[in-house]
This record gives structure tokens, C-alpha cells and sequence, in this order.
């Protein structure tokens, strides 16, 4: 399975070697013309992560960038994994969880959490400091936020275990997990199947977990019950994956969309809660990525998918529920990286109400 750590260290040894004279910049997507504001309303801010920095990047008005990109504000993450990027609007709370690799002798990590995340590290300020670090040693670098229950769901490195964190906007440097939920699910790839990624729907009060190697797992009534320690078996499972890992969901139409590294391409999984399959099959995919994809953030009221393919962002949509094929030939992609990073990372965040 790919370490979130190990990747970081691997893409920042090729920019390097991109400075040295090798492009670092995807050639598979052409920028089209920028869509208008015609699209929706609601304001698009993208949170993105980036391990170069050792920063989560905001970018307003994600759906309209192309070629460059300008941050509006900026956290400090004191940390190079690719860790996943949370956020809440309703409380205007974002949480990063620092990824690690297991001993001999790794560093403690953190769950960060910045209040009021909108309102601050507006450039050209300094980037804005954690307003609590919890410590929680050997995480995975993902997480996920029930905003049903104000729980952060953190899941562990080379474990079937999910910590839950209570009262998750509120968190500060001596909390602790309430709960653990050891999430069950079968892989015939692999003899220990683990998160590697995790999704809440807080529609359907529903769970999605990908374990990087052939599965991505459903849990439905997740946190009804997340409160207390127990074992949640999956209620279904997508199968025949090539190293599943980005997640993002429209639960106006139950479509599932996962990254697949090793494949280069997206799935788009219609109706992805519904049928009753063991083992439901896919096969509308978003193929001709450059590296990843990795993380992946959804845009709801634009149908707009954003794919984190290192070094860039790709931006897909409107009408990315139905897209299907190369990423090259679909007519409405543009991608964009940023003015002052190289880009590195994985987590991906869109809010729609700020």
C-alpha cells in the first residue's frame, strides 16, 4: 500500500528534478475556455493541500481558474505528508491530519484544527497557525467530518481502526478519541485490508472507505453508532479496483467518484448505495490521468470534480456525474497550479458557502 508520507518524499524528489531541467507540469489535460459565473451562485473556495509549502492553499473562485492559480489564504501545516483536508462551512472549521510512517522511531503527530478558517491567513499575511494540535500518533493522513453528529471520524497507519473524536469544532491540545470503530471489510488482494481513504455522507449517514488496493467499502448508519467502541461490518463493497484512494460523492444522485493510481483514471459509480450486490461493478471511468489521481473534492451545486494530479489541479465540469472517457477529450477541463508552489499534495476541500 502507498505511503502518504513515502509519496510526499517521492514527488518532492521530482520537482527537484524538475527544477534540475525535467517538466513537472501533466500533459494530458489542455486548458479550455474558462466557464462563466453563469454556472452556480454559491461561492466555489478550494482548500488544497500542499506538502512543498508545508501548507493548506485556499483558492476563491476554484471553478473558474485555469493555468495559474493565486492563493487567497494560507495555513501552516508544519508537515510534508499528503494528508487529507477537512472542512465544516456550518462552523467555518478546518482540520488537517498529519500523516506518518511506523517506527523505528517516528515523530508524533497531529490533528490540527483551524477556527474561524475562512476569516484568516489572508495573504500577504503569514500563514495562519493551528488554533488547536491534537496529538494522535501513527495516523494515515485522513479523515473525514460527520457534521450530523460534530464527530471527526481519523483513521490509523496499517489498522482496520477509525478514532472518533466528539465534539470535533471544539478540539483542543488534550482531547482524546471517545470511541474506536474497527471497520470490516474483505479484499482478496491483500491479506489486511486498512483505510487508506475515508468519506462520510452526512445525507445517508453513510461511510465510504478505500483501502488503496482493490475495495472501496460502504457502512451505512455509521454514526449512529460511532459514539461507542464496536466492529462495523460493510454493507457493500466495490471491487476489482486498481489502488482506489481520492473519494468524493453527489448524494443528489448517489454517485461515487474514486481515484484509481494505478490506473490513471476516475471511476464514476452511478447509483453507488443502492444496489445489492456484495460486490457492485463500475464501468464509467474518467481515464488519461498523468500521475494520480489523488485526492478528489466535489463541487455539488456546479457538478464540478477536482483531481489532484500532481503537480496540478484538474478541474472537470460541469458535468462530471456524466463524463466519461479521456480526461483530454472532455470538452469542459481546464487545470491550473499554483503561482508560487509546486503543488504536492492530496487533500482536496471545496466550499460552496463562503
Amino acid at each position: 500500500m502507498t505511503s502518504r508520507l513515502a509519496y510526499a518524499l517521492f514527488i518532492a524528489f521530482a520537482v527537484w528534478a524538475g527544477v534540475a531541467g525535467c517538466s513537472n507540469t501533466g500533459t494530458s489535460v489542455t486548458p479550455s475556455p474558462t466557464p462563466g459565473a453563469s454556472i452556480s451562485p454559491a461561492p466555489d473556495t478550494l482548500y488544497v493541500n500542499d506538502a512543498t509549502s508545508r501548507t493548506i492553499r485556499a483558492y476563491v473562485n476554484a471553478s473558474k481558474l485555469s493555468g495559474s492559480g493565486v492563493a487567497t489564504r494560507v495555513y501552516s501545516t508544519s508537515d510534508i505528508s499528503r494528508g487529507d483536508v477537512v472542512y465544516d462551512a456550518a462552523s467555518d472549521t478546518l482540520w488537517y491530519p498529519q500523516a506518518q510512517q511506523l517506527p523505528p522511531t517516528p515523530p508524533a503527530t497531529f490533528v490540527e484544527r483551524f477556527g474561524a478558517a475562512s476569516t484568516i491567513g489572508v495573504v500577504p499575511s503569514p500563514p495562519a497557525a493551528p488554533s488547536s494540535m491534537t496529538q494522535l500518533n501513527n495516523m494515515e493522513g485522513t479523515a473525514t467530518y460527520d457534521k450530523n453528529h460534530n464527530y471527526l471520524y481519523v483513521a490509523l497507519t496499517t489498522s482496520n481502526a477509525i478514532q472518533v473524536f466528539t465534539n470535533a469544532t471544539a478540539l483542543t491540545s488534550g482531547s482524546t478519541p471517545a470511541a474506536q470503530v474497527t471497520v470490516s471489510f474483505t479484499d482478496g488482494s491483500v491479506p489486511n485490508p486498512h483505510p487508506q481513504e475515508i468519506y462520510y455522507d452526512s445525507v445517508n449517514d453513510r461511510l465510504f472507505v478505500a483501502d488503496d488496493a482493490a475495495v472501496v467499502a460502504e457502512f451505512d448508519n455509521f454514526g449512529a453508532g460511532a459514539g461507542v467502541t464496536h466492529t462495523a461490518l460493510a454493507n457493500r463493497q466495490i471491487c476489482g479496483l486498481f489502488s482506489p484512494d481520492g473519494l468524493a460523492y453527489n448524494a443528489t444522485t448517489d454517485t461515487l467518484f474514486i481515484g484509481e493510481e494505478t490506473a490513471k483514471q476516475v471511476d464514476v459509480v452511478q447509483h453507488a448505495s443502492t444496489v445489492s450486490s456484495t460486490c457492485l461493478t463500475h464501468t464509467q471511468t474518467i481515464s488519461g490521468f498523468s500521475v494520480g489521481p489523488l485526492g478528489l473534492a466535489y463541487d455539488t451545486p456546479r457538478d464540478i470534480l477536482y483531481v489532484y494530479d500532481p503537480t496540478n489541479i484538474v478541474v472537470i465540469g460541469p458535468g462530471a456525474s456524466s463524463d466519461a472517457g479521456s480526461v483530454g477529450s472532455i470538452a469542459n477541463v481546464r487545470e491550473f497550479t499554483d503561482n508560487v508552489s509546486s503543488l504536492d499534495g492530496f487533500g482536496l476541500f471545496v466550499d460552496t458557502t463562503h
